[in-house]
């Protein structure tokens, strides 16, 4: 009970420090949201109508609201990354006690506000479950070389994302239409190499974010994951010679690592194998959460349906800005369309090894073809993820844009230019020949 009050208490002041100036608009809006949340799931919980559905719904309206009604859009822009998170944590309790998934009873009021305004993931993220915030309470942490490596390593890798983000990248090479900037290298950017600059500028602005987050959750003791089976199984065998640990019923006893909780994976992106790769590494712990609560959820409509309410739950908690939910759209149709064809090929040529996530265990030794089929698709994200980049949503937060987000004209626009149908041509023919099952 005191680590819930400590949590709550230093939640709150967590947000009251940063967001001083709007700070009765926003313990409204965590008030109301967490407050209507525990109503729900605690009094629909013997219901015949599903709790997790009012949930959503409550969570959901909540996140329209402030984007169509709310009358100062530049303050709600402010605080709608807080708004994101608590949504994700209300609905994956609601689902999560609904479906009897959750060990345990309904959290207590006192811990559902503990979860929900935890001041290691109340800003930054990430989203964690009840179950693994629970976890990290009781869990036994090792306080040992490895937090300490964590938190330089994450720390430092923060810093080298903002200083490429801000001052290295947006001046390597020379913007025809402003030539008085500095440069780094002496090249003259064309369309494609401006694109790419702006991809990748905003990439490392993501970093950014991902590894202040994994340093704040770390370092307020949830940034901790299980050591996966095999590892533990590996690390048993080094470290104990094939010596188990025995907790109290007789079973191996778990191990937990800071060095295994990972928000994002850079090169997973910067070198992207396929687009589902790069979807899954952006933001891990988000990634997930679709998977469970909306991809699953919505499975027996069909793979593509389950993929497509998927992003369109992505593009609800983001704001539902017509901008972003084109180009989530459109990250939804590379991915499954990539993923549906290098399937198919991997049937055909009986080749495991060039579909979009291959199994982790490749026994019989990989041709050269494979590795020059994959290389082939590394370029063409590459060339996606750069065409991507031209949306250039990165914006600042006093530029009209940076506020409401372009507009789908806008979007459009940027669309129908001559250099990006080039991409759309790789991109027709293999969804031509993608859209044929076996």
């Amino acid at each position: 009970m005191i680590l819930h009050m400590l949590s709550c208490s230093l939640g709150i002041f967590v947000l009251y420090d940063l967001f001083e100036d709007v700070y009765q608009v926003m313990g409204w809006v965590t008030f109301g949201l967490v407050t209507v949340s525990y109503i729900c799931i605690w009094g629909f919980q013997n219901s015949s109508y599903s709790s997790s559905a009012i949930t959503g719904f409550v969570a959901v309206s909540g996140i329209l609201f402030g984007e169509f009604y709310y009358s100062n859009p530049k303050m709600w822009n402010r605080i709608r990354g807080v708004v994101l998170l608590m949504c994700m944590k209300v609905i994956s309790v609601a689902v999560d006690y609904r479906s009897g998934k959750m060990a345990g009873s309904l959290p207590s009021v006192l811990e559902y506000c503990s979860y929900c305004l935890h001041p290691g993931s109340v800003i930054f993220g990430p989203w964690l479950s009840l179950q693994e915030f629970r976890e990290s309470i009781v869990v036994r942490r090792p306080n040992n070389v490895d937090f300490f490596w964590c938190i330089i390593k994450n720390s430092i890798s923060g810093m080298i994302c903002l200083v490429l983000c801000m001052c290295v990248i947006p001046y390597l090479f020379m913007d025809p239409l402003e030539p008085q900037l500095p440069l780094i290298l002496p090249v003259v950017a064309g369309p494609w190499l401006l694109a790419y600059k702006s991809a990748v500028s905003f990439h490392f602005s993501h970093y950014y974010v991902c590894y202040i987050a994994t340093l704040t959750s770390q370092l307020a003791g949830t940034g901790i994951a299980k050591v996966s089976s095999k590892k533990l199984k590996d690390e048993q065998e080094n470290q104990s010679q094939n010596r188990k640990d025995q907790n109290k019923n007789g079973k191996p006893e778990e191990i937990y690592s800071w060095s295994s909780f990972v928000i994002t994976r850079p090169l997973d992106i910067e070198i992207p194998r396929s687009m589902l790769d790069v979807v899954v590494a952006w933001n891990i712990p988000m990634s997930k959460w679709l998977k469970y609560y909306v991809f699953d959820t919505t499975r027996f409509l069909g793979n593509f349906s389950a993929l497509l309410f998927s992003y369109a739950a992505s593009a609800i908690l983001h704001g539902l800005n017509l901008h972003l939910a084109a180009i989530l759209l459109t990250l939804c149709l590379y991915t499954y369309i990539e993923n549906a064809l290098r399937l198919k090929l991997s049937r055909i040529f009986n080749c495991n090894a060039i579909q979009s996530r291959p199994p982790r265990k490749v026994t019989a030794p990989i041709p050269i073809w494979p590795r020059l089929f994959n290389f082939m698709w590394i370029l063409i994200n590459l060339m996606h993820l750069a065409y991507l980049g031209t949306a250039n949503i990165f914006q600042d937060e006093e530029d009209e844009h940076g506020i409401h987000g372009y507009s789908i004209t806008h979007t459009l626009k940027n669309g129908d230019s001559w250099d990006s149908q080039v991409i759309y041509l790789p991109q027709r023919v293999y969804c031509l020949t993608g859209s044929y099952r076996l």
